[in-house]
């Protein structure tokens, strides 16, 4: 199989479970929903609260976001089969979508992280220290994994700097050394 299509299956798993989590955190929101009789029925108790509000439009983001790569899916599977009869044009047309689709999985990702962020801050508002730590928490894995990949790129900057200095130097053995 190409390995084009498998980073669509891949896409598409993760967008699966993007799209089943958001779809049901839509329905279940935080805080739960006022259930006496009268005008203010069936509606969710936080409405008022900003973090239920931005907790409601980033879970939205990642419902859509992650719909949109399925149909992207969908759009593709015709040419599933016959990728290397495809013009050139064609495989252009394949390899972009694919790319827009690994963009927009992204976006659904951080939108549902957001999601979570914001809805648990909001029920755990009434105590206000465990839900500035449980949201610092979350989103600290973000940011460790943004600066993880940032270092590394700096490591092997340093590395060719390093080695064109000092071309006796191996690039594989240059962060090993004291």
């Amino acid at each position: 199989m190409d390995r084009r299509f498998v980073i669509m299956d891949n896409l598409v798993v993760m967008s699966t479970l993007i799209a089943t989590a958001s779809y049901a955190a839509g329905f279940t929101v935080p805080g739960g929903f006022n259930s006496s009789e009268g005008s203010l029925q069936a509606t969710p108790f936080l409405l008022r609260k900003p973090a239920f509000q931005a907790f409601i439009v980033a879970n939205s983001i990642a419902f859509s976001s992650s719909c949109c790569v399925l149909l992207g899916h969908i759009a593709l599977l015709l040419y599933r089969n016959r990728y290397d009869e495809a013009s050139r044009v064609e495989q252009e047309y394949i390899d972009e979508r694919i790319e827009d689709m690994y963009y927009i999985t992204t976006v659904a990702l951080l939108a549902m992280i957001i999601a979570f962020v914001t809805g648990v801050y909001v029920v755990l508002t009434p105590s206000h220290g465990l839900a500035i730590s449980v949201c610092v928490m979350s989103l600290l894995v973000i940011v460790l994994i943004i600066h993880k990949d940032a270092l590394e790129r700096c490591q092997q900057h340093a590395g060719l700097y390093l080695f064109l200095q000092d071309p006796s130097r191996s690039t594989s053995n240059l962060f090993s050394e004291s």
